[in-house]
């Protein structure tokens, strides 16, 4: 899928170069389609593949809406079918329960092939019987995914704040269940005295960070999306958001990152706009760096979103290269 990608990519560049952004648009349409499907009836590395395919498409699709022989209905038309696409985005919820089963398919085939002959093995079978291995794995996997799937769909600023150690919600629910009344610091002490989940589970929480960073980048992009519409018809950016509703788009999408529900940021920088997300810090820093591609080898992003760019002005230069 990698490579498929990488092929779209170079061929849509192609066909905005030739002058037929909209031929190029069928492919974008095409690859956000393909991102979708990848992670659909997987578990959590199938659903992280398609996100990070999501963005490859996000990533160049920002510059093929600056393409000034676009029109508003053209690019009206592309934010109805990213709409369409990304109402195939799997809910976290089920890529969680498709990697429980996986999970206690591993322990199983784990236990199966147990014997001292086993080079893969991480530790001796006698330290896995006196640490009640695989019992224990089975039974905090148990709690983990309840306590995941209790607020995995609902959005990243409406879910109880995270442990600080380790991937569980801190809240009461989610450590309730069956016949397990554990509770959060039961739960910890637990984790640490295990072999296999302490390796395991806490990959569930990366997922999840995973799934926060493709809707906000789905977020933001629409947004631009309707701005670059919104400068077909008037000759400029909008200078509040707000002004593309309810012409381009219902509504502006709410920022997962902020602490309480608020809007995402837009801001006009003279020809030019950015929207963004507070993102993980959940501070405005004022959107001067909103990309990966801003940042110097170590930095940390701090806004995340995209720079909307006037179609008709001076063309991006290529980024100078390093002499040694």
């Amino acid at each position: 899928m990698r490579e498929f990608y990488r092929t779209v990519v170079l061929l849509c560049h192609q066909l905005e170069a030739e002058g037929k952004p909209d031929e190029a648009w069928e492919w974008y349409r095409a690859s956000f389609r393909a991102s979708r499907h990848v992670g659909a009836h997987g578990g959590i590395i199938e659903r992280i593949i398609g996100a990070a395919l999501f963005a490859v498409s996000a990533h160049n699709l920002e510059g093929w809406s600056m393409d000034p022989r676009l029109n508003a209905d053209d690019l009206q038309e592309s934010i109805e079918d990213l709409q369409s696409a990304c109402e195939l985005t799997e809910q976290a919820s089920t890529t969680l329960q498709i990697e429980y089963l996986s999970f206690h398919q591993t322990l199983d085939n784990f236990m199966q092939g147990l014997s001292p002959n086993e080079e893969w093995i991480p530790v001796p079978p006698a330290l896995m019987y006196f640490t009640g291995e695989p019992e224990l794995s089975q039974r905090l996997s148990r709690i983990c995914f309840h306590n995941q799937l209790m607020f995995c769909d609902e959005d990243r600023n409406k879910r109880p704040e995270k442990r600080p150690r380790y991937t569980a919600y801190d809240d009461p629910r989610g450590f309730n269940l069956g016949e397990y009344h554990w509770d959060a610091q039961e739960f910890e002490s637990a984790l640490d005295r295990s072999i296999l989940a302490k390796l395991l589970l806490p990959a569930t929480s990366q997922f999840l960070n995973a799934t926060d960073r493709e809707a906000i980048r789905y977020r933001c992009l629409l947004v631009a999306l309707a701005s670059q519409s919104y400068f077909r018809d008037h000759g400029e950016f909008p200078a509040d958001a707000n002004e593309l509703v309810p012409e381009y788009l219902d509504e502006i999408p709410d920022d997962l990152y902020s602490p309480t529900p608020a809007p995402l940021q837009y801001r006009r920088n003279g020809d030019d706009a950015v929207v963004y997300s507070r993102f993980e810090n959940e501070i405005d820093d004022g959107g001067t760096e909103v990309s990966y591609d801003d940042l110097r080898i170590g930095q940390d992003l701090l806004d995340f979103g995209f720079r909307i760019r006037n179609p008709f002005g001076k063309p991006l230069r290529a980024p100078k290269t390093k002499s040694n």
